[in-house]
């Protein structure tokens, strides 16, 4: 931490005169290009980059940040651990957004070039593009969030089919699938936005659903990042009923690379990388320092008087009558230990020189669960017939006896302490009231843009005009009431018949003059000539509008906030289960979303990386970790 502390309090000037001197290491010299806030998101530190490419990334035509992973080439970082994060953050994001960013600046600027018909090319990229979207409904659910319809016209061999064929060709098809990544890109503004499916419907009676207009098909989808520009322009496009483009990414899940991206950050902004000795070990200058290294035995196998059983490793056909172990200081380079074991085991000689009887051979049951990796589905192994206590976490288990042993299903039957259960229903009872508030927020935008009456106007007049306000009571000082249209929307309409045909950019006004009509309408607001009180309506409408859109950005990050505590509870009930455990069987998408669970957990156990189908051989076993 003190390091990182020190690398990022290095004079600005130096650091930039040092970078541009840099070159890479290649077969023919080139400079590497370093980031220097080229744009909006082209940082130096990781940890300020945003995961998701800004709009002015996707339009710049500097070349990313790529450095090698070769130790020789240049790099601004002189720490090898916050190097290996950087490299592998950048190279991954790279990966991710690389081809895409290209991608969609070529669709901007075609968007900018033609907004009625833009001619659209994807190359080889695999996308698929609807036109006439807009975001056509917000929502909030206090368990799904912040939510939004995003609209576009049917495809056109659809359009002219019955309900029930438009049905079947959507559930036959593979598109929009939940969790996918969309661009939306309006036409007037040229706006960017990233969204992820996060309903798919093709019920016929559904009003929110991709069936139930002949022209016009519905997805609902959520803010990739909830930050207040990507908030405030989603909600604006959407009152504005802006239309543009909608893109799909089919092959593009950020469920599976965000948690990752985000995990780097985290392990960058705490400097802290497991295994460094290992990952980036110090540099080997001499022969007799190779021979010299020595990796010592997995931690639980560190006791006094521990010996590795091998009898699980032993051919079938060679078992010996006597129990048979081995030392875990023995020593993987002794030539007759290693002859012999090969003889009597299925390992081979490079195999027992990695010290991979070490993991097959097993360690006591009370040094914490194994932990499994596994791409694919979690199938039941010999290694695991016979154990009981085996949770899943992601993924779909193809076992049958391995159905009730999800986590969400085996955490559901731990019990909670006092405190988590009355945690929980503080943060329950928090997230219920800003709901009600959210729902609030998006219904004064709704209505201040619909229309200009008092149901719009009276919240924002109540709390930032009361003067004001108190002059358009219902009820007058002798406790008689006013019947009819409300005085406000009399005295506007007053306003109205003789400046109703000017637009708004007729109407100057200065910052001077509105504030006199302010003083003035405190006093008396009837006093106000037709064209005053069309001004002050114009400011109540944009104000209104403006603190309610900031109040819903406010809102939504309070919620995320009581949504990250409850989920921090849960994660506690699972890490009670998940330590109890004798076997972890984790998916890799599993792994990267629970990885700040599974840091808590003490597993000292094995560590199996199974390859495609779910197939693990001899050189997919890894050590597990000591920390």
């Amino acid at each position: 931490m003190v390091a990182r502390a020190n690398g990022l309090l290095v004079p600005e000037e130096e650091q930039l005169e040092a970078i541009s001197k840099f070159t890479g290491v290649s077969s023919y010299p080139r400079a590497l290009v370093m980031p220097r806030d080229r744009h909006d998101n082209n940082k130096t530190d990781i940890t300020k980059i945003k995961v998701f490419p800004t709009r002015d990334e996707i339009l710049s035509d500097e070349a990313d940040f790529l450095p090698s992973t070769d130790l020789d080439s240049h790099h601004f970082l002189a720490d090898q651990a916050e190097r290996h994060i950087d490299t592998h953050f950048r190279l991954l994001r790279h990966d991710t957004f690389g081809e895409l960013k290209d991608v969609l600046g070529g669709v901007i600027h075609a968007v900018e070039n033609d907004q009625n018909h833009p001619r659209l090319d994807f190359g080889d990229f695999r996308a698929y593009q609807y036109l006439g979207a807009n975001i056509s409904y917000i929502s909030f659910d206090k368990r799904r969030g912040l939510e939004m319809q995003l609209s576009f016209a049917q495809p056109p061999a659809l359009r002219k089919e019955r309900p029930l064929e438009r049905r079947k060709w959507w559930e036959a098809s593979k598109r929009l699938s939940e969790g996918v990544l969309l661009s939306f890109i309006s036409v007037n503004e040229v706006q960017h936005l990233f969204f992820t499916v996060s309903e798919r419907i093709t019920d016929t009676s559904k009003a929110h659903s991709l069936t139930h207009k002949d022209y016009q098909a519905t997805i609902t989808a959520k803010l990739a990042s909830h930050d207040q520009m990507s908030v405030e322009a989603a909600t604006r496009l959407s009152y504005k009923k802006a239309r543009g483009v909608l893109i799909e990414f089919p092959g593009v899940l950020p469920a599976t690379f965000t948690p990752i991206l985000e995990n780097l950050q985290d392990m960058q902004r705490h400097s802290r990388l497991p295994f460094r000795q290992w990952i980036v070990p110090d540099r080997i200058s001499a022969i007799q320092q190779v021979k010299d290294i020595s990796i010592p035995p997995p931690l639980y196998a560190r006791h006094r008087g521990f010996a590795f059983a091998l009898e699980p490793i032993m051919s079938r056909d060679k078992l010996p009558v006597d129990s048979i172990s081995i030392d875990p200081a023995t020593s993987a380079n002794d030539p007759t230990l290693i002859d012999t074991m090969e003889a009597q085991t299925d390992l081979d000689r490079g195999q027992w020189t990695t010290r991979n009887w070490q993991i097959l051979s097993g360690r006591p049951v009370d040094e914490g669960p194994d932990a499994l990796q596994i791409e694919g589905g979690f199938r039941t192994r010999r290694g695991c017939i016979g154990i009981r206590k085996i949770v899943h976490i992601g993924g779909q288990s193809q076992s049958r006896l391995l159905e009730d042993h999800n986590l969400r299903k085996v955490s559901q039957a731990e019990p909670k302490t006092r405190s988590e259960t009355y945690l929980l229903a503080t943060q329950y009872e928090a997230l219920d009231l800003d709901t009600k508030r959210i729902r609030g927020c998006l219904g004064r935008l709704h209505g201040v843009r619909k229309d200009e009456k008092w149901r719009s106007l009276q919240y924002h007049l109540r709390q930032n005009y009361p003067h004001i306000h108190a002059q358009f009571r219902q009820i007058d000082e002798k406790g008689f009431e006013l019947v009819g249209r409300h005085p406000f929307d009399l005295w506007l309409a007053a306003g109205k018949s003789s400046i109703s045909s000017q637009s708004t950019d007729e109407i100057k006004v200065t910052a001077s003059e509105l504030d006199h009509v302010l003083q003035k309408a405190k006093s008396n607001v009837h006093s106000l000539t037709q064209q005053e009180r069309d001004r002050l309506v114009r400011l109540w409408t944009q104000e209104a509008h403006d603190h309610a859109l900031a109040e819903l950005y406010e809102k939504v990050k309070e919620t995320d906030s009581n949504q990250h505590q409850i989920t921090s509870i849960h994660d506690e009930v699972d890490r009670r289960v998940l330590q109890e455990a004798e076997v972890i069987g984790i998916t890799t998408t599993g792994l990267a979303r629970r990885i700040s669970t599974l840091k808590t957990c003490k597993m000292q156990g094995r560590y199996m990386r199974r390859g495609r189908g779910g197939h693990g051989g001899s050189h997919d076993i890894r050590p597990a970790s000591d920390d």
